[in-house]
């Protein structure tokens, strides 16, 4: 059943001390904190691992399990510990397990327990090169590159196998619009509250399919299992794209129910004069977690679509 999945984005709770204007959290604010509870985490990692996640691998790739979505994961650093220490017990060798942080609450002490395959740091607030090889050497990280520009730091911790802090990141990366929820002109969303309702449509509109659906799973910090990384069960433009919730149904169930089967369709097809609004102006392209089956250059070709597992049913 999830053999195919390449990535699984966890999110164990709900907080993030940021409302950054590229993220949901900015209009659309969480008033309760929620943390996803210990039993529904255990029985979806056993699905996972009795459902066959981690079979597909590559050569130079593994499937992921990150402990991120739209929160701080490392808020609630002992919880954060003791989640990577049991999905390292019950899921199979070989899976990579990531975070991604902002990094406010990154210490040496945390950098000395969190056994991590990578964890991700992104400069928001754009402190440069020299800050943070100064910060990532003061908590115990050693350096091991620098790339040629200069806007990404790779290194290693006594835990953490792979450190990578992207310089600058406000700055350097594409803006994505999360749904219809973000406008990708940062300097034309400061009338966030007016345009809490309004589906942003701005930049190109998309002319690829996407195949996220097909090759990965979302869980929010309340269960709710959702087609995609941008999509978030709390706010109205998205209510219709909740799949289910792991607390009420098993995780299996969501996923080969007749309702996810036809989002799924409707994200992979070519029906452009059908796709959903929501997606219309998605800039979402990941090759790095879908090799063999994202190409870039062209997805004209309805052959390949017609062999991955959706079709074949």
């Amino acid at each position: 059943m999830f053999s195919q999945i390449r990535k699984v984005d966890i999110e164990i709770h709900n907080y993030c001390n940021r409302a950054c204007k590229w993220c949901p959290n900015y209009k659309f604010k969480r008033e309760k904190y929620e943390e996803l509870p210990e039993k529904a985490y255990l029985k979806l990692l056993e699905e996972l691992r009795d459902n066959k996640f981690g079979k597909w691998r590559t050569s130079k790739d593994s499937p992921v399990l990150t402990f991120t979505r739209y929160n701080e994961p490392l808020t609630r650093p002992a919880l954060l510990i003791k989640r990577v220490e049991q999905a390292r017990e019950i899921l199979p060798i070989g899976i990579r397990f990531e975070v991604n942080t902002n990094g406010d609450y990154l210490t040496k002490d945390l950098a000395s327990r969190l056994d991590l395959d990578a964890l991700n740091i992104m400069d928001y607030d754009c402190r440069g090169l020299e800050y943070w090889k100064r910060f990532l050497e003061k908590i115990g990280v050693m350096i091991t590159n620098i790339s040629t520009g200069g806007d990404i730091i790779t290194g290693i911790s006594s835990k953490i196998k792979k450190v990578c802090c992207k310089i600058n990141w406000s700055e350097n990366c594409k803006i994505e619009n999360r749904g219809g929820t973000v406008d990708t002109n940062i300097e034309c969303s400061v009338d966030g509250e007016k345009r809490n309702m309004e589906l942003i449509r701005n930049g190109e509109r998309r002319k690829l399919p996407c195949v996220e659906p097909m090759y990965m799973i979302t869980v929010e910090s309340n269960g709710n299992v959702m087609p995609c990384y941008n999509m978030r069960s709390d706010i109205p433009l998205h209510k219709e794209f909740v799949l289910g919730n792991i607390k009420a149904d098993s995780l299996v169930a969501i996923y080969s129910s007749e309702n996810t089967e036809k989002i799924r369709k409707r994200i992979v097809s070519n029906d452009w004069a059908n796709f959903p609004l929501q997606c219309q102006y998605c800039n979402r392209i990941r090759p790095g977690y879908y090799p063999n089956v994202y190409y870039c250059k062209s997805w004209s070709n309805e052959d390949k679509f017609k062999q991955t597992w959706i079709y074949a049913k």
